[in-house]
């Protein structure tokens, strides 16, 4: 077990805290029944300072209290100024520079990553000290933002199958294991890469959290009485120096701490401080399937642990089937990763035709040999046109869509069958029940905003391969995703930096890749569109990797964030609409 602080210099109240907790240890051992027990069976390691250059700094004077970084002489005069240093919490390897958002190549930048993965020598020190000792957990100690992170931070709102486990020790908003910290995945705050956490689990192995501690704000509100006032916070990060709170902080932290401890005993049976346990399976629900007799892939989240994982399937209440289950290995960007403890795994169900009902449930057997099965769950086979692709209509309110038809005659025009599926009347479609067995999917929305789980969905499809083509008035801009606010699809999945609102165009015209490919403009309701392609330059299908959401600030920085550069702009090749080629999810300069 791994406790580590300070890897940013100026978060002065994460070295107090795991310092308190080292002797918390010493000073209850043989006094205290719990710690005597972690301590009897467990290896406990505790890194006071991940940054200690970067801390001295901060204590050399008022100016320097606010240094976030190592201290790194990036222009080699001499002398640390604001171009000086790299985030240590950048500099790892994993993830290390996948977008601009997430870390910076800018030196002055309080989120530089550094000249290279791993460059620096504390992210060297660290990274070796974990591979030595072979840890299972860790918690990773930051301030300030009175969170509880844990999970993927590159991409916004990308769930892992070690979720179940972090979830079982972090807790709920409403009954969180740190009072007063909310547990969230780590990009719901902003997206990193190049990060500690997300390094030690896909590199070495181990979980680990990052508890982001209370803001001086936050504590010196605490008692309105004593010295200490808000309104006199230098920053989020300048703690009080009072015994009081600073014990107050660190006693609210204890019980997670230990239970963590507990949990690297038996790393997938959580001791949870908050009373949730974490099921041997989690199956992937959906209520329509669209395979019209085809094959369905289900998936389900399961312990590593557990033997003979078996899919069990009833098509109409018939006789039960079985089919083994295989380990997804992840999409084109994302997937097959965060699976230490849990992983997600899939089977086909065979042979149910459409107006049929399916019983879906999963079984296994324990270390012990003890049979373990999952809630079960059903879906319906729904009867649709055979088709290639799918109408995703998404106009916006509760009312059925009124415009299908027009899509549906643009694409029979253009020689495509297609499906329909209304979110108004059906929801969100679940990416494997419905989007899987199509190769296009035609989203096209008059909603304000498109919808963060229809989004989801949709870059689910496309991580697997599927190709989209989105359109409408509405198409494009910011999505709520969960908690955050991100451009991740219109930016890095369209290539949008921003919608533009264009009075009564006529026509569109392809640049870059898609030189020479155009169409005229009409009504909507009477012609979607209309291609015009030459026969002997055909559209070019763009394949784009997607990265995490737009975010304001990096992690402990209130600093503004600049955009990131995407596979596109790279290119000098900007797009300013979500206007899309048939069949090709590549957007198009709007003329």
């Amino acid at each position: 077990m791994l406790y580590m602080s300070n890897q940013h210099a100026r978060e002065w109240i994460t070295p107090e805290m795991t310092r308190r907790l080292m002797h918390y240890y010493l000073d209850n051992y043989g006094k205290d029944d719990r710690v005597t027990r972690i301590v009897d069976r467990t290896e406990l390691w505790f890194v006071l300072s991940a940054n200690p250059d970067g801390y001295d700094y901060t204590h050399q004077s008022p100016d320097n209290r606010q240094w976030r970084k190592n201290l790194r002489d990036n222009n080699g005069d001499g002398k640390i100024t604001a171009g000086d240093g790299v985030d240590l919490n950048r500099n790892f390897a994993y993830k290390w520079g996948y977008d601009n958002e997430g870390s910076s190549a800018d030196l002055a930048d309080e989120t530089y990553r550094g000249p290279a993965p791993g460059s620096e020598p504390e992210t060297k020190a660290l990274d070796a000290f974990e591979k030595r000792v072979g840890f299972t957990y860790g918690i990773n100690y930051h301030s300030a933002a009175e969170l509880l992170l844990y999970g993927v931070g590159w991409q916004v709102a990308t769930p892992t199958p070690d979720d179940v486990l972090y979830k079982s020790l972090a807790g709920t908003p409403e009954h969180s294991a740190i009072p007063g910290y909310h547990p969230q995945v780590s990009s719901e705050l902003y997206t990193t890469n190049g990060e500690a956490d997300g390094h030690a689990a896909n590199v070495n192995g181990m979980m680990m959290f990052t508890p982001e501690m209370s803001t001086c704000q936050t504590a010196s509100g605490v008692d309105p009485n004593d010295a200490w006032q808000p309104r006199d916070c230098a920053s989020v990060f300048t703690f009080p120096d009072d015994e009081k709170l600073i014990a107050q902080e660190f006693t609210k932290n204890i019980p997670f701490a230990l239970s963590v401890a507990e949990t690297a005993e038996h790393p997938d049976r959580p001791a949870s401080s908050v009373g949730l346990t974490a099921p041997d399976f989690t199956p992937d629900t959906f209520t329509t399937s669209y395979a019209r007799g085809g094959d369905q892939d289900v998936a389900v989240t399961v312990r590593k642990s557990v033997r003979d994982k078996k899919l069990n399937y009833r098509v109409d209440g018939g006789r039960t089937r079985t089919a083994s289950l295989k380990a997804w290995k992840g999409g084109e960007t994302y997937g097959g990763e965060d699976n230490v403890l849990f992983d997600q795994y899939r089977a086909a169900v065979k042979d149910a035709d459409p107006g049929q009902q399916v019983k879906v449930w999963f079984t296994g057997r324990t270390k012990s040999g003890k049979r373990t099965v999952s809630e079960p769950f059903t879906y319906t086979v729904a009867k649709r046109p055979r088709a290639d692709t799918l109408v995703l209509a998404e106009e916006g309110g509760s009312s059925p869509a009124r415009h299908t038809a027009a899509y549906t005659r643009a694409l029979a025009d253009n020689g495509r069958k297609a499906a329909v599926w209304d979110v108004a009347t059906q929801g969100a479609p679940s990416a494997l029940g419905v989007l899987s067995h199509f190769k296009t999917v035609l989203w096209y929305t008059g909603a304000e905003r498109p919808g963060g789980p229809t989004l989801l969905a949709v870059r689910d499809f496309l991580n697997e391969g599927g190709k989209l083509i989105t359109t409408g008035e509405r198409a494009g801009g910011s999505s709520e995703v969960g908690p955050a606010d991100t451009d991740d699809f219109s930016q890095y999945y369209l290539g949008a930096d921003s919608r533009l609102t264009l009075k009564s165009p006529t026509a569109f015209q392809g640049t870059g890749a898609l030189a020479g490919t155009g169409a005229n403009l009409g009504d909507a309701p009477a012609t979607p569109w209309t291609p015009r392609v030459p026969t002997r330059s055909p559209p070019m299908c763009c394949r784009r990797r997607t990265s995490p959401s737009s975010a304001a600030r990096a992690r402990g920085s209130t600093r503004a964030r600049a955009p990131r550069t995407s596979p596109m702009r790279a290119t000098g090749w900007r797009p300013r609409a979500t206007v899309t080629t048939p069949g090709c999810g590549c957007p198009v300069r709007s003329t």
